[in-house]
């Protein structure tokens, strides 16, 4: 809950009349407040950013465009990349004077304008700032779930867009988020972004007794042509449930009649090599299969008692029966 009072202007020219100031108010704790300056700006074409911030007593939030760019090395100690990193980087920055200032006082934070002017234009186009494509707090931690069960950054965003239809995140972002998590670079503090969230009313809080990613984005079987997983762009699709639970384990895609071509074209092709390979060579390739059906037996078995109800021993028993 929050009260914002009314603030009236007059003077003002066009360009900044474009790029008002958030009204000033008090909210009832942190994340408001800053939730309330993030969303008003994207409204007026800026975005906002922590400058300083002491947790329990006040939060400085100031436009992304502030600041100049500050070259630590010497000229000639910089690569090329760097160069031209530095360039695109500094570009951006106009030392621009917006300021907001957030304040505990008496159990409310008050917002208070410091600065409500710019020195820069409005951005025409908020899809195009690199906060737009920035993952919420949330989707972080599916990309981490789904990175620990082995998912590629394409099957990830593909996950993510079910819930969130208007992400602009790029595969090239999830390898970013995957980097950054290997190297404990990512903490819940510094992924933090001041996008707004749409769909925040679905899965803004995670809990524990929320479902999972898996139960929430149930895997789709790929089909396997020409020899590699190629995700099927049918629309339709078989859920694959669980007998014990009656949860959707998978789902299986109704195959369209060109990857049912694609996949009798790429059998008609390989099966000349097979004919011609030698009898020794087939017979190391098929001892080697039943090896590698042994090795993850296990993993086999409950795959067979997650799709069919049976018990653990039974699909142990059915692995071993396709192998005699």
């Amino acid at each position: 809950m929050m009260d914002i009072q009314s603030s009236s202007g007059s003077g003002l020219d066009e360009a900044q009349m474009q790029m008002l100031p958030p009204p000033p108010g008090t909210f009832v704790d942190r994340e408001e407040l800053i939730q309330h300056v993030g969303d008003f700006a994207v409204s007026q074409g800026y975005v906002v950013t922590i400058k300083q911030s002491k947790r329990d007593r006040v939060v400085v939030l100031g436009c992304d465009r502030g600041g100049v760019y500050r070259n630590r090395k010497k000229a000639d100690e910089e690569s090329s990349a760097e160069q031209k990193r530095r360039k695109r980087s500094g570009s951006r920055l106009t030392n621009c004077p917006f300021e907001a200032v957030g304040k505990k006082d008496d159990g409310l934070w008050v917002l208070t304008i410091k600065n409500g002017t710019h020195n820069h234009e409005p951005l025409k186009d908020i899809t195009e700032h690199p906060s737009a494509r920035r993952f919420s707090e949330s989707e972080i931690v599916l990309i981490k779930e789904m990175t620990e069960a082995g998912l590629k950054p394409r099957q990830i965003l593909k996950r993510l867009r079910q819930s969130n239809p208007e992400l602009l995140s790029t595969p090239k972002h999830v390898y970013n988020v995957k980097a950054k998590l290997r190297q404990g670079n990512m903490t819940g503090r510094n992924f933090k972004s001041l996008r707004p969230e749409k769909s925040a009313g679905r899965d803004n809080h995670l809990s524990i007794a929320e479902p999972s990613w898996r139960q929430r984005y149930p895997m789709r079987v790929p089909n396997f042509i020409g020899g590699r997983l190629v995700d099927s762009q049918s629309f339709a699709s078989i859920n694959v449930i669980n007998p014990a639970t009656q949860q959707v384990v998978s789902q299986v895609p109704l195959t369209m009649n060109e990857e049912f071509r694609a996949a009798v074209f790429a059998a008609k092709r390989a099966f000349p090599q097979w004919r011609d390979t030698p009898i020794t060579t087939r017979q190391r390739i098929m001892f080697k299969f039943q090896e590698l059906i042994l090795r993850d037996i296990d993993k086999l078995a409950i795959s067979i008692t997650t799709e069919h109800g049976k018990t653990l021993k039974d699909a142990h028993g059915d692995v071993l029966q396709g192998l005699g």
